[in-house]
């Protein structure tokens, strides 16, 4: 049994095992939404998917902005012409990801499949020893 609780998450009732993308045992899961760094530093170069710095404040994405990304406004002026398979990669330095986590749920619920948030954010990236802007 499977309970929504908002926001992408997800309570596993009755449930064991570990399935893919998907952590049971009772704990919030999110499914299909979360990319980790290193697939996505390779999507973004290969597969052109848009890493999207996550904060409306300007100032907030500079301090925060990841080479290759775009700042929230920037998206906000192309996503009428993005298609629906799109693969959006939202990111943050949020602890927990709240707010990309949230972006990409949002961006899902609106008909994009492919919106998804990167785990762990700018920090992830940072240890990955992933170039900055």
């Amino acid at each position: 049994m499977t309970r929504y609780l908002g926001a992408g998450f997800a309570l596993q009732l009755g449930m064991s095992p570990l399935r893919h993308n998907y952590l049971v045992l009772g704990e919030c899961i999110m499914a299909d939404r979360s990319i980790n760094v290193a697939q996505a530093r390779n999507d973004v170069q290969v597969a052109n998917a848009l890493l999207v710095c996550a904060y409306e404040d300007d100032e907030k994405c500079k301090q925060n902005q990841l080479e290759d990304s775009i700042s929230l406004q920037e998206f906000n002026t192309k996503k009428d012409e993005l298609t629906e398979d799109r693969e959006i990669i939202f990111y943050c330095a949020c602890p927990n990801d709240e707010l990309s986590s949230e972006l990409a749920q949002q961006y899902q619920d609106r008909g994009f499949r492919q919106a998804k948030f990167l785990e762990g954010g700018v920090e992830a990236w940072k240890n990955q020893g992933f170039p900055v802007a």
